[in-house]
C-alpha cells in the first residue's frame, strides 16, 4: 500500500480522473486506487482501519459495493450509501489538496502508477502527510456537533475515536 498527500497544481476533470484511475489499476494489476479530498482524512489510523476492513470485506465476499476502491471510500466515510460517501469524501472541481491510496501486491507496479499520477496531475507532494490540522479539526468537530456529538468530547483523539467507531460499525453491517 502507498499513501500520498499533495496539492494539485492544475485543475482536473473528474470524469477523466476516474477513467485514468481505473486504467492505471487495470494496467498495473493493482487491487485499488482511490483519490480523495485530504480534508476528510484525519489520520493514518483512519486510513489503516478503512483499508483493513475493506480488504477483509473483499476476502469474505461481504462487499457493500462492487469494487475495492469504492469499498475503501465507504469505509473511510463510515457510510453505506455510495452517493453520500462520494459527496462528502470524493474529489470536487474545487479540490486542491488530495490524498491518494494505492493498494496492490506488487511494489514495482504501485510505484509505476504513483509516478504516472504525479506527472499527469502535477501533484506537489506534502511531506507532513496526515497530520491533523486546525482546519481538519474545525471541519470534523462542526460536522460531528451537527450530528449530535458533544463538543467537550471532540478532542483530537475524540475525533479519531468517532471515525474508527464508524468504520467498525459499518463492518458489523
Amino acid at each position: 500500500m502507498l499513501i500520498f498527500e499533495g496539492e494539485l497544481k492544475s485543475k482536473i476533470e473528474l470524469y477523466s480522473l476516474g477513467q485514468k484511475l481505473k486504467e492505471l489499476s487495470d494496467n498495473n494489476s493493482l487491487v485499488a486506487i482511490q483519490m480523495l479530498d485530504s480534508l476528510n482524512i484525519w489520520s493514518l489510523a483512519h486510513i489503516e482501519s478503512a483499508v483493513w476492513h475493506s480488504i477483509n470485506a473483499l476476502k469474505n465476499n461481504h462487499l457493500i459495493s462492487n469494487t475495492l476502491a469504492i469499498e475503501l471510500l465507504l469505509y473511510l466515510a463510515g457510510e453505506r450509501q455510495i452517493s453520500k460517501a462520494i459527496e462528502e469524501y470524493g474529489l470536487k472541481e474545487r479540490t486542491r489538496k488530495v490524498l491518494g491510496i494505492i493498494i496492490g501486491s506488487n511494489h514495482h507496479n504501485i510505484h509505476l502508477a504513483f509516478n504516472e499520477l504525479l506527472s499527469l496531475y502535477s501533484l506537489e507532494l506534502n511531506k507532513k502527510i496526515l497530520n491533523p490540522t486546525a482546519e481538519k479539526y474545525e471541519y470534523f468537530s462542526k460536522k460531528f456537533i451537527q450530528e449530535g456529538y458533544i463538543k467537550d468530547n471532540l478532542s483530537y483523539q475524540g475525533i479519531e475515536t468517532v471515525l474508527l467507531q464508524r468504520i467498525a460499525l459499518l463492518a458489523l453491517g
